[in-house]
């Protein structure tokens, strides 16, 4: 049984090592950058999170190589933003805003993104949608070709979408300044890995807590890590976690002989 056990860790090891060797540049960059922030943010208890937020990076986005997550509904149409995972740790707009608000540090810094009126990004994004679709019947050259053959049907075609063209570029220009703050949330959530990492180590920081507080010294760990991505009991997601991290401390073990 013993030998089976070294047989197993054994393997585990190769594996975890082989995924370290092929990351690229970048991959181990942000392993490296998340490693120090996660240090900087300490848990109730003093526990810091160095290990701890770039394997959620890793499990989340393979590590940085994706940004956006949980795109589709269930009837398989693509999601807005305002309710997508984003950025290489996928977090939630609201999930973001509720940490920064939470938080002095990042409330100082970046209360400025905050829309705590009700949000509307997603007007924002319909009107925006229909003034590309109806812009792009305008500038059709099948329409226009149409048209300058005097076909009643193209000239009534193009009136219609000129006057929708007109009446969503406003409705989008009223709603995209609306908007302003939930965009530039979105797209430093989405583009700036420093900040995304920062929300996400408060976010794990606030679960752990919580956890502290809920189940004690020996399940608060497990039972944050699962929080994460959704329930106190989401041990699958937490192994995954561990299996990630297995490759996290290779790649700065060897960044730092």
């Amino acid at each position: 049984m013993k030998v089976f056990k070294k047989i197993i860790i054994g393997a585990l090891i190769s594996i975890s090592v082989s995924n370290a060797t092929t990351l690229d540049t970048e991959q181990k960059n942000k392993i490296l950058e998340s490693y120090k922030i996660g240090s900087q943010i300490k848990c109730s208890n003093g526990m810091t999170i160095e290990y701890t937020l770039p394997s959620i990076m890793g499990q989340e986005s393979s590590f940085g190589k994706n940004n956006v997550g949980d795109k589709y509904d269930k009837t398989g149409r693509l999601k807005s933003l305002y309710d997508s995972s984003l950025g290489n740790f996928q977090i939630k707009l609201s999930t973001a805003k509720r940490v920064i608000m939470r938080y002095k540090i990042l409330r100082d810094k970046y209360s400025f993104m905050v829309n705590t009126d009700k949000s509307t990004y997603k007007l924002y994004e319909k009107h925006y949608k229909k003034v590309q679709y109806y812009l792009s019947v305008i500038e059709s050259p099948v329409w226009k070709k149409r048209v300058e053959r005097g076909e009643p049907k193209a000239i009534s075609t193009i009136k219609w979408a000129k006057k929708e063209y007109i009446k969503h570029y406003e409705l989008y220009k009223k709603y995209k300044e609306e908007a302003k703050k939930d965009t530039i949330l979105i797209n430093n959530l989405m583009y700036n890995f420093k900040f995304s990492a920062f929300i996400s180590g408060y976010y794990f920081k606030m679960c752990y807590d919580e956890a502290y507080r809920k189940f004690g010294t020996e399940q608060a760990y497990w039972r944050a890590v699962g929080r994460y991505n959704g329930g106190w009991s989401n041990k699958t997601y937490y192994k995954k976690i561990i299996k990630r991290m297995k490759t996290v401390k290779i790649v700065v073990k060897n960044a730092t002989i």
